[in-house]
């Protein structure tokens, strides 16, 4: 008897349920934040000396949180009066993204919770300082944040951009993270960039880039890049449309896009359906590694403004040595920016050694960005070959004859 009895105590002590659970109803789902710096730079004046002795980080962070309403998403109606709206933002300022975290549970009747969070947009300002490596922290440290959590970085304020209103759209946030998502339709945005993803760079040493975002009243447009430095996780600068164009065929992430070429006197359109790469490397001299990138690409003319035969092979082989060239010189022009200028190995040269030169990467490894710069020594040559898989339903344009 008394076996049993202790048996049945101990069982109890495993059935003590969740002793931090909180109800779903009262839970404050965010499916958005965005980070800034305080517009009055790092330093709010304390309205208190006890407030003034508290411990201070080096710099103050501005959060927008945006909360999903869910009465209004179903057509019912806010039990506390407010407005109906599908989402609500709220702003708040401090020294830590968790104290601002946790002072938000004192303007909401639900407390937030971070697990369904969906884009983390973080600002310029935030991206060239150095709490920029603060913020991932934080985003990395903390267990509600989800590794699948896209990255964004706005070229201006993050705050702005989370407070758009799309005509189309119930829930912004989630229409920002939709055309994040489609780098399957344009050559000009970088794959989503995940927390996950930025985690693994991290580990690796390894420089990466992120999407950057510019957004209006009503819309965004993501296109260009931010690049930063996988050893110490600083912004470097940032890649245009037509750069990131060239990097993603560099490092063969390219799914889709559109090209315009110049033959003759005037445009077609060249529309990319795939496109790989393959790199091979000269290692004979160490201070000057020669990388060739063979770019092979397929796609179809959608769209032409100068008159042409494509019946012809000669038109058809001219064409697609115009689209080579300016494969080239879109690829040429993202390694000059990375290579020549930020000496920042975000095409993944060194992943290649690592990965296909072992023994040579961890010779060269500690001095490949930094020390003796190998990165920088070393020179990249681009080679495109280009197949026109369909030139459309016509095979002739011409002017209308009247």
């Amino acid at each position: 008897m008394n076996k049993i009895l202790l048996f049945m105590i101990g069982m109890l002590l495993f059935l003590t349920g969740c002793w931090d659970r909180i109800e779903i109803e009262d839970r404050g789902f965010v499916i958005g934040v965005a980070i800034d710096l305080p517009e009055n730079e790092s330093v709010e004046q304390h309205t208190s000396q006890e407030e003034a002795n508290k411990p201070r980080g080096q710099a103050r962070f501005l959060a927008t949180y945006q909360f999903v309403n869910p009465a209004a998403l179903s057509g019912g109606t806010n039990q506390g009066g407010g407005s109906g709206e599908p989402v609500f933002n709220l702003t708040t300022e401090g020294d830590t993204i968790m104290e601002i975290n946790r002072s938000l549970a004192t303007r909401t009747s639900r407390s937030p919770y971070l697990g369904h969070t969906k884009v983390v947009i973080i600002s310029e300002e935030i991206a060239q300082s150095k709490h920029f490596a603060n913020v991932m922290d934080f985003l990395l440290r903390y267990q509600e944040f989800r590794r699948s959590t896209q990255l964004m970085i706005a070229k201006e304020k993050a705050r702005k951009i989370i407070e758009i209103k799309p005509d189309l759209e119930k829930l912004p946030v989630m229409y920002i993270q939709s055309v994040g998502q489609n780098n399957y339709r344009s050559a000009r945005m970088v794959a989503p960039t995940e927390i996950g993803d930025v985690h693994h760079d991290l580990l690796a040493g390894s420089s990466y880039v992120i999407q950057r975002i510019v957004g209006s009243d009503k819309e965004v447009k993501v296109a260009g890049s931010a690049v930063f430095h996988g050893k110490d996780n600083a912004f470097i600068g940032w890649l245009g449309e037509e750069e990131t164009e060239g990097l993603n065929f560099v490092k063969g992430e390219l799914e889709a896009g559109m090209l315009k070429v110049q033959v003759e006197d005037n445009l077609i359109g060249y529309e990319i359906k795939g496109a790989t790469r393959d790199i091979t490397v000269d290692t004979s001299n160490i201070d000057n590694l020669k990388f060739t990138i063979d770019i092979k690409s397929e796609g179809n003319i959608p769209e032409s403004l100068e008159t042409l035969s494509w019946d012809r092979i000669d038109v058809l082989a001219n064409v697609q040595e115009k689209v080579e060239e300016e494969v080239v010189r879109i690829t040429e022009d993202a390694i000059h920016k990375l290579h020549g200028d930020f000496k920042t190995d975000a095409i993944g040269l060194g992943q290649y050694l690592s990965k296909n030169e072992p023994k040579l990467w961890e010779k060269i490894k500690d001095d490949w960005e930094e020390g003796k710069g190998y990165f920088g020594k070393s020179s990249i040559t681009v080679n495109a070959e280009v197949e026109i898989r369909n030139t459309g339903v016509i095979i002739k344009s011409e002017p209308v004859q009247d």
